[in-house]
């Protein structure tokens, strides 16, 4: 009964890289895609539904399948990319309702103790202290995001939600 990860298809998502796919299935985790404009909802066995930079958005009813999977106890592992000034209202309404926002546009960092030398949109975060970043800092590790669009946690989180920040920037 190995755990099943869903990979979102259908609005151009980007594909596991070979070294992600390897790592997932290392730990003993099952990958599958999922399209939910021809299965209707999230299947049962889903342990994380995978959305991966996708570059159009989701309908309103995958919205809502989405939404009735998470508010069901699922779990979502969601990595964005800038998309064109229509956005991703659908996705964006998702984030919302858990307390984060999109940023328009990308990161630009203006501390050189925060970015890769010379290169001001290639991040270099801080790490905070979490079981998912663990293995990171335990083993000496610096993270490089390239490109990378901002995300702001809500001040105002509803009853009961936490948002944990996992990397951020400097406040330049």
């Amino acid at each position: 009964d190995m755990p099943i990860v869903y990979t979102l298809t259908g609005h151009g998502e980007s594909d596991l890289s070979v070294d992600m796919e390897d790592s997932v299935v290392n730990q003993n985790i099952e990958i599958q895609s999922l399209s939910l404009l021809t299965e209707g909802s999230v299947p049962d066995d889903c342990e994380c539904l995978f959305i991966l930079s996708p570059q159009s958005d989701i309908t309103d009813s995958e919205r809502d399948i989405i939404a009735e999977y998470l508010a069901g106890g699922g779990n979502m592992f969601l990595i964005t990319d800038y998309v064109d000034e229509n956005g991703l209202p659908n996705i964006e309404s998702l984030m919302s309702s858990y307390g984060v926002e999109l940023n328009d546009g990308i990161v630009i960092e203006g501390s050189q103790d925060y970015c890769l030398y010379g290169y001001v949109h290639y991040l270099m975060p801080s790490l905070s202290s979490h079981e998912i970043t663990s293995p990171l800092l335990t083993g000496g590790y610096n993270v490089v995001l390239p490109i990378s669009q901002g995300l702001t946690i809500s001040d105002e989180l509803r009853d009961g939600l936490t948002v944990t920040s996992l990397f951020e920037t400097s406040d330049d």
